[in-house]
């Protein structure tokens, strides 16, 4: 664990990036910064479906969701990280939601919102970084169970060592 520790490179996590990851909703995200698109829904509705443009696309391009301040840095770290399955994240680094789930422009635009505050409230932000007294409280536990591992293994040993047959075969 405590090589883990060491090896770790963490970014700075602040309790207020925990609290607002863990509140965020629909309604506190900005709409501006992002453009809407509108266009034909697929799938079953009748005639409905081919006549209106109700599905809703909102996309953030990558330079403004960089510099948008709605959205904590380490937050923003976790969604940019090479492993981070954010599900609306594109291969140019900008946000791209879709949604044609209701018969209305205004319902998919808000559930678009929705579902972009249900991916951030997915992501897991790194632990906070450990103080150098709470890594050196465990690199001395660390060292006693090691101890005492190696004393347990020494006590085995010599405990088999002493059912051998002594003498020259």
């Amino acid at each position: 664990m405590l090589r883990l520790l060491k090896q770790q490179v963490r970014h700075q996590t602040t309790l207020a990036d925990v609290q607002w990851l863990k509140s965020v909703s629909a309604s506190q995200i900005p709409r501006q910064g992002f453009t809407y698109r509108f266009d034909k829904s697929s799938g079953p509705g009748g005639q409905h479906v081919n006549k209106t443009n109700t599905k809703a696309t909102l996309k953030m391009d990558a330079k403004t969701l960089r510099s948008s301040t709605w959205i904590p840095q380490a937050v923003k770290t976790q969604i940019y990280k090479g492993g981070s399955n954010f599900p609306f994240l594109t291969l140019d680094q900008s946000l791209l939601v879709q949604s044609d789930r209701f018969r209305s422009q205004t319902q998919n635009v808000e559930d678009c919102f929705e579902r972009l505050a249900v991916a951030l409230r997915q992501i897991r932000l790194p632990d906070r970084p450990h103080s150098q007294e709470s890594i050196d409280k465990w690199d001395k536990i660390a060292k006693k169970e090691d101890k005492k591992r190696l004393a347990a293994k020494k006590r085995l040993s010599q405990k088999k060592e002493g059912r051998r047959a002594k003498g020259e075969f």
